[in-house]
């Protein structure tokens, strides 16, 4: 990491981060004057934790100021009021990556078992041309905002940043869909097997396969990976409950 006069990772993590914006949003819907805001962060204006503070949610690219206001950007609004668990992870994950040392961090480790936080001080004090201290801030930091916006996959119980991780499809839980036909009635709805029929391996994330049948035979086979977490599953529960409500939907048309 090239040497400037700031060394330190954000002074707010995205935890304390996500905190705020969803003070600030469900306390004014978007738009807060920058004495209400420092009143959240139990400060005041002129203090240096409220200048920092504000200084983390843009850098995040949760906030602008404008007219000496503070205004939430589309990507907080979209964590605030995600659409789905899918769309509020991926929102997470991108604000998460606004952060140039966090990439960097992430490009050194990608693809492997992430190190213990001493063995990882080590190879970015060296590899970033870091002091040992600025090194160990930025790794603890690392670690707290990477748990909180998702960023690790789970390898054998062991954290790994994915080969691909810039790449935010890689976040997306794994779906698919071998057939899934016109329901018989409107009314049908699918009985999931609660047990996974079979466990495949895609690449070095196992998966289950579970099948759910539709009271007219047809079948809709869903792979999910083992180490999925519950927004996760609500999401994979979403876009089936999508493909069930226009399919009865085409039913009805056709009648």
């Amino acid at each position: 990491m090239k040497r400037t006069r700031r060394n330190t990772p954000p002074y707010f993590d995205i935890k304390r981060c996500l905190d705020l914006i969803r003070q600030i949003y469900d306390k004014s819907g978007g738009t807060i004057v920058k004495s209400a805001l420092a009143g959240l962060m139990k400060s005041t204006e002129k203090s240096s934790t409220f200048i920092m503070g504000v200084a983390s949610l843009k850098e995040f690219g949760f906030v602008t100021v404008e007219s000496g206001n503070i205004k939430l950007t589309s990507l907080a609004l979209s964590i605030c009021r995600p659409t789905s668990p899918g769309e509020k992870k991926i929102k997470m994950i991108k604000a998460f990556l606004e952060i140039e040392g966090y990439k960097r961090i992430c490009d050194l480790f990608k693809g492997g078992i992430l190190p213990e936080p001493p063995f990882m001080t080590a190879r970015i004090e060296r590899d970033l041309n870091l002091s040992k201290g600025e090194a160990e801030l930025w790794v603890e930091s690392f670690i707290e905002s990477a748990n909180e916006a998702g960023i690790f996959k789970l390898s054998g119980g062991r954290k790994t940043i994915p080969l691909e991780y810039a790449d935010l499809s890689v976040y997306e839980p794994e779906i698919q869909v071998e057939s899934l036909e016109a329901l018989s009635s409107p009314k049908d709805t699918p009985s999931f097997i609660t047990e996974p029929t079979e466990v495949q391996s895609a690449g070095k994330t196992k998966t289950s396969t579970y099948k759910a049948e539709v009271i007219g035979g047809d079948k809709l086979v869903v792979i999910i990976p083992e180490d999925i977490d519950l927004d996760d599953l609500e999401y994979v529960k979403s876009v089936v409950d999508g493909w069930i409500t226009k399919l009865k939907k085409r039913k009805v048309q056709s009648e």
